[in-house]
């Protein structure tokens, strides 16, 4: 939609004030003296005239960004100036932010002196911008009834008519959520965008743009640009004891080059990092480097079919990292960008590709597939269904095993009139991060945190997580992920040789068995049960193997389940008979106080690795208690009331744990509740 030279044309018949030289140059036959002439507004010749041309040129080719400077420029003498307002209300209308000042621009103009020009379209999609959706729909419509609009032009209008329609409607119904920019120091003033987590949040990577880039300003790679643009790094933070992201970091010059890079997708344990790598010889591809103790290798092609000669820019892995939702320009697709599945075959590369299908692709580009961790529903973007404005986030559910049901808007504050894109949620579905360029943020594009990440869907899952040492040092060992009905393995994990940690989801419906293998070492498995799994649960299970040398000093400690101090060397007889547990209960059962909790023990070994709670997962969070005796106590729950730890504790010997006991935490100091008794500690409170 670009008719510059009759714009050119309409404007200089309906602004006579528009010239490109300072003096009238007609010639005059007659004798008399010319009458004297009104006055007129310009654009002076030389060195404005070329400043004008070349942002015309700029702007036809809607390199709005490199125009944009030069219409500032020449805003500077001619401030009222009709075309050069026009031309910065379009340029504002593109820059990150720039919506509410595109149409402070466009509001200026004269309308009735711009009717021949398509003034209309983009004053309506300054309005549908700025949400004003019905002031955009009359500029739009006005737009469309033109008998000179070409079906291109008026097809382009129609569709942000329908954003403005679908855009009303979403408003109607806002959602429940909270949208927070993340600050410093991982927002700057510049650009950082398409935020990474590992699925507990421990690790944030993006996509960053700015002094900071390694390649500076260039217009092509290792050709240094003072006004090109900063190319493109990748960044890392993790978060300190506090739950606050550190100073982030270039993730390193094997990965960072001097041209653009940037990352697109995460494994849910952070260990393989997706990136796209736009080379002369490649329109896009998918890259991905694996982190090795603490060093990324350096990035690869993904093998197999996932990468074509068209453009693939956007990549989601599975649960079980055996399946790839991508997106892509190959033909054979529904319209623009398409997204599509692969599998992992039984050479490492990835093949059988299919697309999704109508129901999730459409005519427009569907982009930035994200599969959650539990396999059950799939985030991606879509510039179709009832989008209300360039990309919206919509969020697709499993139906039976391989279909995809209707995509489903996920509303507005969540989506806005401006591209959304690019969204990751938390394994528990609380958080999710996103990047924008709307208005009030730090820089061109900023980093936003979400919460809750996702309504109307239960998230359903385990996370196990954990660590695997050698003689309590950390260690990479191979984590086989096993179907207990079925034999057959699912997957297959690492724990990290530098931190010895892991971390998988497990979907809820199936028992599994994890093998952990070291070299030299006989395996070790543990069972994880997920049948009865109703909800969200988080894991905790490490793994220790010990040399013999190692292992003889541990067994050498004391291995009693008593603690050597209780609450006093002496039993206060003073008060006559300690009380029963059942005493305690039927007249302290209710009572609470200051400082003072109850949890159940559910365990304790001198070897963790031996001990299997997944029955009680259910029942919340396991914590685990090293003494100053050697021995790890499991406990889970906190309750203000013996009566609470009671009912807790029945639960637990009906799954399964019998031997499970409640102990008491007063003021930080665990007691066994036959101390307390002894020492009539209730009665005295």
């Amino acid at each position: 939609m670009r008719h510059l030279k009759i714009l050119l044309l309409v404007l200089s018949v309906i602004l006579p004030g528009v010239s490109f030289s300072q003096q009238d140059t007609s010639s005059h036959t007659n004798t008399q003296p010319p009458k004297p002439k009104k006055k007129k507004k310009f654009l002076s010749v030389g060195s404005d005239k070329t400043t004008f041309e070349k942002a015309e040129a700029l702007f036809e080719e809607e390199n709005y960004e490199e125009a944009f400077p030069l219409y500032k420029k020449l805003e500077e003498r001619y401030p009222e100036e009709p075309i050069v307002i026009f031309r910065l209300g379009v340029c504002y209308l593109f820059q990150p932010g720039g919506g509410k000042t595109s149409l402070e621009y466009l509001e200026r103009l004269d309308q009735s002196k711009f009717k021949k020009t398509d003034l209309a379209y983009y004053l309506g999609r300054s309005y549908h911008l700025n949400y004003k959706f019905d002031e955009a729909l009359t500029q739009l419509n006005e737009f469309v009834l033109r008998k000179n609009v070409k079906q291109k032009e008026k097809d382009d209008a129609m569709r942000f008519i329908e954003y403005s329609k679908n855009g009303k409607e979403l408003m109607l119904h806002p959602r429940g959520v909270k949208i927070a920019n993340i600050g410093p120091p991982v927002n700057t003033k510049n650009s950082e965008y398409v935020p990474v987590i590992s699925s507990d949040e421990s690790v944030l990577i993006y996509t960053y743009r700015g002094e900071r880039s390694k390649g500076g300003k260039q217009f092509l790679p290792d050709q240094p640009d003072p006004q090109g643009e900063y190319f493109e790094d990748i960044f890392i933070t993790t978060k300190d004891s506090t739950g606050q992201w550190k100073e982030p970091e270039s993730i390193g010059d094997n990965i960072n080059t001097t041209g653009h890079d940037a990352c697109i997708a995460l494994s849910n344990d952070g260990q393989k990092l997706f990136i796209f790598k736009n080379l002369p010889s490649d329109v896009g591809a998918i890259y991905m480097s694996r982190l090795v103790g603490d060093t990324w290798t350096d990035p690869q092609p993904l093998k197999g079919e996932v990468n074509s000669n068209y453009w693939e820019g956007s990549i989601s892995l599975s649960w079980d990292e055996r399946t790839v939702y991508f997106s892509s320009e190959r033909p054979g697709g529904y319209g623009g960008k398409d997204i599509y599945s692969a599998t992992l075959q039984p050479d490492s590369s990835w093949g059988d590709v299919k697309n999704l299908g109508p129901t999730i692709n459409t005519a427009y580009d569907d982009d930035a597939p994200f599969i959650h961790p539990s396999g059950e529903f799939l985030i991606f973007s879509s510039k179709g269904h009832n989008t209300m404005g360039g990309y919206d986030l919509f969020r697709t559910d499993l139906v039976g095993d391989t279909a995809w049901g209707e995509p489903e808007n996920l509303g507005y504050p969540i989506n806005t009139t401006g591209d959304d894109i690019y969204y990751v949620l938390t394994s528990d579905g609380r958080k999710g991060y996103y990047s924008s360029g709307s208005i009030g943020g730090m820089g061109k594009q900023d980093i936003y945190l979400l919460s809750p990440a996702i309504i109307g869907k239960k998230i359903v899952l385990v996370l196990a997580k954990g660590q695997v040492t050698l003689d309590d040092k950390p260690v990479s060992a191979e984590i086989t992920v096993i179907n207990a009905l079925t034999g057959k393995t699912v997957a297959v994990f690492h724990s990290n040789s530098n931190t010895g940690r892991y971390l998988i989801n497990f979907p809820s419906g199936k028992e599994y068995k994890l093998v952990f293998k070291l070299e030299s070492f006989d395996p070790m498995t543990r069972t994880l049960n997920t049948l009865a799994v109703d909800s969200f649960y988080e894991a905790n299970i490490d793994m220790q193997f010990f040399t013999p040398e190692y292992l003889s000093k541990l067994k050498s400690k004391k291995d009693s389940l008593e603690r050597k101090d209780s609450l006093m060397t002496k039993v206060d007889t003073s008060m006559g008979r300690p009380l029963t547990f059942d005493e305690l209960l039927k007249q302290f059962g209710d009572k609470s106080m200051d400082g003072l909790e109850f949890t159940v023990q559910i365990g304790a070994y001198n070897l963790p690795e031996n001990f299997n709670y997944s029955s009680v997962l259910k029942f919340g969070k396991v914590t685990k208690q090293k003494l100053d005796d050697g021995i790890v106590r499991f406990v889970i729950g906190k309750h203000k009331t013996l009566n609470q730890a009671h009912d807790a504790r029945n639960k637990i010997v009906d799954a399964g744990i019998t031997d499970a006991f409640i102990t008491a935490i007063y003021k930080g100091k665990r007691y066994l509740m036959k101390d307390l008794a002894a020492n009539h500690f209730f009665s005295k409170q």
